[in-house]
């Protein structure tokens, strides 16, 4: 399925995957807005709001919207997040949680009408049912002119998944986030499991060329399982 914030928006709470809150800056106890004149707000009828596709966070408190995998998978966020309001202001800081879990965050300028794109940090992202993605929006010290687009739009994704099993050892990888990541090694025979979580094996991280270094913007393209020896 597809899940877009703006064509997912309801006068519901939950409906749809999506809900409306509000938390203090930077808390971790969330609340329900209120809705009213076709959008959700604090129950005193100020900020912080949520509309279909914008938000405006309060003067002490964040905008959040909040979507709940419906079932386990890998989904792909998709988006971009900018200043509605343009008119000034100090900005507004921008980010993305797995349930309590930072997965991505930006500061957008008071004047960026263009602002950042998730794409490319939150291709895939890895939900058990019922974990909450959060779209947080934060003043960055004062909320004058902090009216703000973040629209996402969010699918499950298939991932490659590979396995290879000997007499005692068996291990599991896929890819996250463009890196390969190693998701068991166990010796089932003997109980053994050697990995406590997901572990992403180590890619390099620093290329030399002459006298300029380059860090590599790793994405994956392709792999092929063999079970050859060697």
């Amino acid at each position: 399925g597809l899940w877009k914030a703006s064509d997912g928006f309801s006068s519901t709470q939950g409906a749809n995957q999506w809900s409306y809150q509000q938390r203090p800056v930077g808390g971790s106890t969330y609340t329900n807005l209120v809705f009213s004149t076709g959008s959700w707000r604090d129950p005193s009828g100020s900020e912080p709001w949520i509309s279909p596709e914008a938000c405006h966070p309060g003067t002490g408190t964040d905008a959040v919207r909040t979507w709940v995998a419906p079932t386990a998978g890998t989904v792909a966020v998709t988006g971009r997040a900018f200043k509605q309001d343009t008119g000034g202001g100090n900005g507004v800081v921008v980010s993305v949680l797995k349930n309590a879990t930072v997965l991505w965050s930006k500061t957008i300028g008071g004047t960026d009408g263009t602002g950042v794109s998730v794409d490319a940090d939150l291709a895939a992202v890895t939900v058990a049912a019922g974990d909450a993605l959060r779209f947080v929006v934060s003043n960055n010290g004062s909320y004058f002119n902090d009216a703000t687009v973040f629209d996402p739009l969010i699918r499950y994704v298939t991932v490659p998944v590979w396995t290879v099993n000997t007499s005692d050892t068996h291990v599991t990888l896929t890819v996250w986030d463009n890196r390969p990541v190693l998701l068991s090694a166990s010796n089932p025979s003997r109980g053994w499991n050697w990995l406590g979580d997901a572990q992403p094996l180590p890619l390099v991280a620093k290329v030399l060329i002459g006298s300029t270094s380059y860090e590599p913007n790793w994405a994956y393209q392709d792999a092929t399982l063999s079970t050859t020896g060697g």
